[in-house]
């Protein structure tokens, strides 16, 4: 006869089907008989709940411990982004609520910011990637040092920019600007510099996606937000109220790219939209140039940095180049400034001085000689518009290079009517295009490419179409000036897959060229795979009078135009220097080819 067991001491299963057990453990008879999956003690349940009970105490209190930490390890700490919180490769299971509602899943969290940092190199250069993705993965989101809401959300529309389903970048955007300003959305002085941090990433993410509407409430609030902290002057300021010193040499860089980026973008935004004055002036920068790249993705909080020695107002600034590609975007972007200054003052200074036209003030020569100079001072290792790295395209050198084109074309395009205007436009927009057949050679996936640059190429389209409209006349000028336009529209649509922007321009540029007498260009843009050009019979030009093209038939090159530009070969800083000093030389062509 089975032994009656004491009550409550059957196992579940049995209890449930209301039979007798015997009490057998691990698996009563009865479990026995029905395969033993279902056989569960009471007792055993209890303790699985007891398990799971200190499991989760021990999580609470692994986390309280970790926020005084990080409290501790914060103290008067104000840098950008933080120290890395704890040492561990692999995040905390943190309890799902602690999550904020309105982030993607972890995962996907995960996913957008490897996106983000994979295609949106420009932007994402000043901040540590492990840093970020340590702070936002191991923290809880009421911690001190997780990151800004503003950020995340900036940096998550930016990625969906990339990827085919884009919908939910616009939501992102909406959230990044709503924490952006939101005064309560975060303590200390740390969250305030994130936010001017992703009111930067969402200007550039704004423009990209031709959303100007828009765009200046980002890039005023960084604007105002890097002279509110006076992150233009030095760390030595006296005034500095309202931001205490640095804690390291890295937080001293971090606030000091943080400022000249927010120069950049402000800088960028006026010239592309004919907004003017910009808030950032150079005459209010009295901080140096950043460190080099490669020294400030190297450095810890621990790290000694050496300061840079170029000031805005040293008298070589534009002179000696000694840094490498964000320095000389700097310097690019400083010396449009003085383009967009020079041409507000430009009429007024003129009408007082009873000139017919404002390219007749001496201050015109010298902005265009200066212009040349610093393009003749790029170190040789930058002299390349498409440098490649062992980190791949230097997006910045090609951004400088770029915005140091755009000085010139900004400066005569008001002028192109007058010879030495033609002059510079025609050979600085080919220079462009050289850089887009460069491009195009190494294979570069040009969605990555940030967008301001669609302003220099599509001002260098504008040229070449008046100087095609001029050339239509004669056969292989004019077939060439078409290559070229259709090197710069391949260019807008490769860039128009994640970038609308590049979409404007291209349809803007279609447009002109059918104005121009281009009928077919866009079905020759679309039925084409573009190439570099080979053997082309292109005239060597004179200097130009009156018209865009002044020729001498009698002369054939290969593969050069007619200002001896090679399209599709390396053509540097050094070789636009040796072609400048040629101008004006009868053998100016020959003297060229044999250096």
């Amino acid at each position: 006869m089975p032994k009656t067991l004491p009550r409550g001491s059957a196992c579940l299963a049995c209890r449930r089907k209301k039979t007798r057990c015997d009490g057998s453990k691990p698996i009563c008879g009865n479990c026995v008989k029905s395969g033993g999956l279902e056989c569960v003690y009471d007792d055993e349940a209890r303790q699985s709940v007891r398990r799971m009970t200190k499991l989760r105490a021990y999580e609470e209190r692994i986390r309280d411990l970790e926020m005084e930490l990080q409290n501790i390890k914060l103290g008067n700490n104000t840098d950008i982004q933080g120290s890395s919180p704890g040492t561990s490769n692999t995040p905390l299971n943190i309890a799902s609520s602690s999550w904020p509602k309105d982030f993607p899943p972890r995962d996907m969290a995960l996913y957008l910011i490897n996106i983000f940092y994979s295609c949106a190199p420009f932007a994402s250069s000043d901040i540590s990637k492990t840093n970020f993705e340590s702070r936002l993965m191991h923290l809880p989101a009421n911690s001190p040092q997780f990151p800004s809401g503003a950020l995340c959300h900036a940096i998550f529309a930016t990625a969906y920019q990339h990827l085919p389903n884009k919908t939910p970048g616009d939501k992102h955007s909406a959230l990044a600007m709503q924490k952006m300003s939101d005064p309560g959305s975060g303590p200390g002085l740390m969250f305030v510099l994130e936010r001017i941090l992703a009111a930067i990433i969402l200007s550039q993410h704004l423009h990209a996606i031709d959303n100007k509407s828009e765009l200046y409430i980002p890039a005023i609030f960084a604007a105002r937000g890097v002279v509110a902290f006076s992150l233009n002057h030095d760390n030595d300021y006296p005034s500095k109220w309202f931001l205490k010193e640095p804690k390291s040499d890295l937080e001293a860089e971090e606030r000091r790219r943080l400022y000249f980026k927010a120069y950049i973008i402000d800088q960028l935004y006026s010239s592309d939209t004919g907004i003017s004055p910009n808030v950032l002036h150079e005459d209010h920068i009295f901080t140096p140039l950043p460190c080099p790249q490669k020294v400030y993705q190297s450095s810890t909080h621990t790290s000694t940095i050496p300061k840079s020695t170029e000031y805005v107002h040293s008298p070589v600034f534009f002179l000696q180049n000694s840094s490498d590609g964000l320095s000389l975007l700097i310097k690019a972007t400083i010396l449009l400034g003085r383009v967009n200054i020079w041409h507000m003052r430009g009429f007024y200074d003129a009408k007082a001085a009873n000139l017919s036209s404002p390219s007749q003030l001496p201050s015109f020569i010298e902005l265009d000689t200066l212009i040349q100079v610093f393009r003749q001072a790029f170190p040789q290792e930058y002299s390349d518009p498409v440098r490649i790295d062992e980190q791949g395209l230097d997006v910045d050198n090609l951004a400088a290079h770029m915005v140091a084109v755009e000085c010139m074309l900004s400066l005569h395009r008001v002028f192109k009517n007058e010879p030495l205007s033609q002059s510079r436009l025609l050979f600085f927009s080919r220079v462009a295009v050289n850089s887009v057949y460069r491009i195009k050679a190494t294979s570069y996936d040009t969605t990555r490419l940030p967008s301001f640059l669609l302003m220099t190429y599509s001002k260098a389209a504008s040229v070449l179409i008046d100087a095609y409209v001029q050339a239509r006349t004669i056969h292989d000028e004019a077939a060439y000036i078409e290559n070229e336009l259709l090197a710069i529209g391949d260019l807008f649509q490769s860039m128009s897959k994640h970038i609308p922007a590049a979409a404007t321009c291209l349809g803007a540029l279609e447009d002109k060229a059918v104005k121009a007498g281009l009928q077919n260009f866009s079905q020759m843009l679309s039925g084409e795979t573009l190439s570099l050009p080979q053997e082309l019979v292109v005239p060597v030009s004179q200097q130009p009078t009156s018209n865009w093209i002044s020729l001498d038939t009698t002369t054939t090159a290969t593969a050069f135009d007619d200002y001896d530009l090679l399209s599709g070969a390396s053509f540097t800083i050094t070789d636009e220097n040796r072609w400048l000093n040629n101008t004006g030389n009868t053998d100016s062509f020959d003297s060229f080819l044999s250096i």
